[in-house]
């Protein structure tokens, strides 16, 4: 009887062993406070960017007639400059830039593509300076923060091109 009871004890601890560890990846809620997307190219805004890590909202633009039809849905009216955007009801995203991820700035002058850095976008963020010669940078990012296509690869962010939007 005593064995019995040993082994039943026995049996319940190892079951209640293997409830607990049934819901555990192996990550805590500590450290679980990036996100991530699938791997390809993702329209957005990003509001924030500190110690590798960008706050992005995704979006969806549509121009054209697809952006009439596309408002409409939304019960919008007619964009007034031939785009429209959807913008995400989530959450933003926590996602991680990669050190050397590609950036690339509007030009104010041309309103081509610039090259720009990592750091460069850092500081911007940080209230350090705007990023010379540039379209967005120099005014400051709008309310719903910078208009840009992230690259993602492996699930870090590893190129960040403004989109122009007039």
């Amino acid at each position: 009887m005593a064995a019995t009871k040993r082994m039943s004890a026995v049996v319940i601890a190892a079951m209640m062993a293997v409830v607990a560890l049934a819901g555990c990846d192996g990550s805590s809620s500590a450290d679980s406070t990036t996100n991530s997307l699938p791997d390809g190219v993702h329209f957005g805004f990003a509001t924030a960017f500190a110690d590798g890590e960008l706050t992005f909202t995704e979006a969806e633009i549509f121009t054209g007639d697809e952006a009439i039809a596309e408002a409409a849905k939304d019960g919008e009216p007619e964009p007034p400059n031939d785009f429209y955007i959807r913008r995400s009801e989530g959450e933003p995203l926590t996602l991680t830039v990669a050190n050397d991820a590609s950036v690339s700035v509007i030009g104010s002058d041309t309103i081509q593509p610039t090259e720009s850095s990592v750091t460069e976008l850092a500081s911007f963020f940080a209230g350090e300076g705007d990023i010379a010669g540039t379209y967005s940078f120099a005014s400051g990012v709008t309310e719903f923060g910078w208009s840009t296509d992230i690259t993602v690869r492996d699930g870090v962010v590893v190129g960040l091109a403004e989109y122009y939007l007039p």
